[in-house]
């Protein structure tokens, strides 16, 4: 395949669109994280226990791991853009349970990334020794 083809998620009336360009190498947990991210920068409304579904054959097909997404470009050959409806359940789905668990670990790994890191001296304050002129001193 490896066409790009934009997945346009639609919730509450807002559409949020995905590029993916290879539909041979995407997977359903980082897809779902990446759909989290926009709506976040935005700050536009997202449920708290999504449901991710498609329309084949006028039913609605729930994506609920790789296998069912890599279906659902099967179903769909040649399309250039497909609507991913996104739901609102009772209780979080096991995709969406591991989405969120990668989702807080890759946060977590950033933040502790950037307090871990040490400014770099400038020449002016390496630690490597100076030679010093001896000075006569006067008494």
């Amino acid at each position: 395949m490896g066409d790009n083809v934009v997945l346009r998620f639609q919730y509450s009336g807002k559409d949020t669109d995905i590029v993916v360009q290879d539909v041979d190498k995407v997977n359903l947990v980082d897809l779902i994280i990446e759909y989290w991210e926009i709506p976040e920068r935005e700050q536009t409304p997202m449920p708290k226990h999504p449901e991710f579904t498609y329309i084949h054959k006028m039913k609605h097909v729930e994506l609920k791991n790789d296998m069912a997404l890599m279906k659902m470009f099967v179903d769909l050959p040649g399309r250039d853009l497909i609507y991913i409806w996104v739901g609102e359940l009772q209780k979080s789905t096991p995709i969406v349970e591991i989405a969120q668990s990668l989702k807080a670990s890759r946060r977590m790994n950033a933040t502790e990334s950037s307090d871990h890191i040490q400014p770099q001296p400038t020449l002016d304050q390496s630690n490597e020794p100076r030679l010093i002129k001896n000075k006569k001193l006067k008494l």
